[in-house]
């Protein structure tokens, strides 16, 4: 059983498995403690995303509820169902397919798996049903950076307050193109598209250097020598 299990051509399914041992030796730890890895990431309360506001890329992190229950139990979840699909069909198939057709296979078949019991534990274990709110309320809201570094085009989770109190995290990424938010940022959040949001360094700097780019975008869309549109002012009377 040991070299099935360590063969060359199970390397990407005992990563997988030994990312998910891993995840459980943490939490096994953190229980000690009264700390629980599986619930860094947790939404304490739901955010309503109208229909047809998604991208492509946002449809399918929600599809796949990544962004809507933690990220580290998200991860177990996937882990744990691509190494054991990909075990199991490497021992249908005596291992005599393609590694890469197996794991392609196993994938597909742990994003399937993901879907379920994400939407399982989004639904009974992760979702406060008491308070909804919109997505698009959360923009203008200062948030901290919890999980890893964000750049542009790679997303990080940051948690963030709504009016009401309740806390959600969500997936934050940079407006100016080579900024990067570090663990423990106070962003602010600028726009959303899908679950995803743009956000900029809760800083003098970062702010004045995001007007300055946005006024410089203002003179580069006018016409050489073309005034800027006056501003109407109201006087008191």
């Amino acid at each position: 059983m040991l070299p099935f299990l360590l063969d060359s051509r199970n390397i990407p399914f005992a990563v997988a498995i030994t990312v998910l041992l891993g995840l459980l030796a943490i939490e096994l730890m953190g229980a000690m403690v009264g700390f629980s890895a599986m619930r860094v990431g947790e939404t304490d309360a739901s955010v309503e995303v109208p229909d047809g506001e998604l991208s492509p890329v946002s449809a399918t992190f929600g599809w796949l509820y990544l962004g809507k229950i933690p990220i580290v139990a998200w991860l177990a979840i996937f882990a744990g169902a691509f190494g054991a699909l990909g075990y199991a069909l490497q021992s249908a198939t005596a291992m005599r397919v393609p590694t890469v057709f197996v794991a392609g296979v196993a994938a597909i078949g742990g994003m399937i798996c993901t879907r379920v019991a994400g939407g399982w534990l989004y639904r009974h274990v992760f979702r406060d049903e008491t308070t909804a709110v919109s997505a698009e309320s959360l923009v203008g809201h200062v948030a901290v950076v919890t999980l890893g570094r964000g750049v542009a085009g790679s997303p990080t989770q940051a948690k963030v307050r709504d009016p009401h109190g309740q806390t959600h995290y969500v997936l934050v990424e940079p407006e100016q193109p080579g900024a990067a938010l570090e663990p423990g940022t106070e962003v602010i959040l600028l726009r959303r598209d899908g679950p995803k949001y743009f956000a900029v360094s809760n800083s003098n700097e970062a702010i004045i250097a995001l007007d300055q780019a946005g006024r410089a975008g203002d003179a580069g869309s006018r016409g050489p020598g073309e005034a800027p549109q006056p501003t109407e002012t109201s006087s008191a009377t």
